[in-house]
């Protein structure tokens, strides 16, 4: 096969925009281990890869390498963080609508989270936390 200039430059083109996505994908990998590492520190686990609400008593078992009790769930996790987002937003003056443009969810589901009837990924929570421009530890009102 004889490649013509035509040719070079359309592969060419097609390696900078796969280099371009490998980069962005690099970079989000980043973010949610980063998220993760953060999720390990507060919890006192290793290797966390999903959010679940933090037991009642986490504190207690930041220091712990096991757990052998059980964990009791606040019932009421996602009311928690709900009115944390619905605070932080109204703080920022902002709508549900411009929160859902900043962070790419709809605004059906920002008013869910906010009311606290769903219990938000690990994904949600960090589009919102970026979106409210505050840490994953202050949305999960860890501190």
């Amino acid at each position: 096969m004889i490649f013509t200039p035509n040719m070079m430059h359309q592969m060419n083109s097609l390696e900078l925009r796969i280099q371009n996505h490998l980069r962005s994908a690099i970079d989000s990998l980043n973010t949610i281990y980063q998220c993760e590492n953060d999720l390990d520190l507060l919890f006192g686990v290793k290797n966390t890869t999903s959010i679940i609400p933090p037991p009642v008593n986490f504190l207690s078992l930041q220091n712990s390498e096991t757990v052998t009790q059980e964990i009791i769930y606040p019932e009421n996790f996602s009311q928690i963080i709900g009115s944390t987002i619905k605070t932080k937003r109204e703080s920022l003056g902002i709508t549900q609508n411009e929160l859902a443009d900043l962070t790419g969810i709809k605004r059906p589901n920002i008013a869910r989270l906010e009311k606290g009837t769903t219990y938000p990924n690990m994904s949600t929570l960090i589009k919102i936390s970026q979106g409210l421009k505050i840490s994953l530890i202050d949305l999960l009102n860890l501190t």
